[in-house]
């Protein structure tokens, strides 16, 4: 059973990886949306806080601005990427089918969704690259920030899975992902400190796992203390928010079949 769900995994991951590729249309319209928000970002010249918030030197702020901004690419991705998948699924009528399998639905999204963080990787790899050659940006990346980026995908993905609950039932969810991916960039500390928030809204960024993760691995780089409470915060996010995600999942899934809404589009 276990080397059937595994050889089930490794083919969702290089399917996906092919399929991305192959619609290289949609690869190219995502990178470049991607780098005419990082553009804007950049020239608005609204990222001098990250040094006077982390310490260090003003030259280093565009380099930890880029930091945040890698977080919320791969983030963005996993929001949708599995609502996506069921999104398409349902509309080609395979919906039903996928959860009738020997395999749990939520590994094979999850398998999906693992690659796509592949394919995130080459976009962000081509963003970085930009940066340093045409806005002369210096990244510093350490291994703190690469576990503090694969901590917070966990708990990105689990908001994913709420995500994919909610487009069993709806179906269609393009809008209002697009909105939580806009709020993602402004609730996490990516472009504006949440200290100049509402105190409603810098609580609810403060429930979200790349607020923290973003906040870790800037500490990281610039040396600031308090490393270890910072961490915390992660963990817990993260954790909470994948559970938050799998229990929402499983509540969707069986309010779909409850409604036969499996088969409808």
């Amino acid at each position: 059973m276990t080397s059937d769900y595994l050889r089930a995994v490794k083919a969702e991951v290089v399917r996906e990886i092919k399929e991305s590729f192959q619609y290289r249309t949609a690869l190219v319209i995502d990178l470049v949306v991607l780098l005419l928000v990082y553009s804007g970002l950049i020239f608005s010249g609204r990222f001098t806080w990250i040094y006077r918030q982390y310490g260090g030197k003003l030259g280093d702020s565009r380099g930890m601005m880029l930091l945040g901004y890698m977080f919320w690419s791969y983030s963005i991705y996993a929001l949708s990427q599995m609502g996506n998948d069921i999104a398409s699924e349902a509309s080609s009528g395979t919906l039903e089918q996928k959860f009738m399998g020997v395999v749990p639905t939520q590994l094979l999204l999850a398998a999906k969704a693992l690659g796509g963080s592949v394919v995130s990787s080459f976009s962000v790899a081509v963003l970085v690259v930009i940066s340093t050659l045409f806005f002369g940006v210096h990244l510093e990346i350490t291994a703190v920030a690469i576990l503090a980026l694969l901590v917070t995908l966990v708990g990105m993905y689990g908001l994913g899975f709420a995500i994919a609950g909610l487009a069993i039932l709806v179906k269609r969810t393009g809008q209002l992902v697009f909105l939580l991916q806009i709020l993602l960039l402004f609730l996490t500390g990516t472009f504006l400190p949440l200290d100049i928030m509402p105190a409603p809204v810098a609580f609810l960024g403060k429930t979200i796992p790349l607020t923290w993760g973003i906040d870790v691995s800037r500490a990281s780089v610039a040396g600031t203390g308090g490393i270890v409470i910072r961490w915390m915060w992660l963990l817990l996010t993260s954790a909470a928010s994948l559970a938050f995600g799998l229990l929402l999942f499983s509540w969707f899934c069986r309010k779909a079949r409850e409604d036969g809404a499996l088969g409808r589009y």
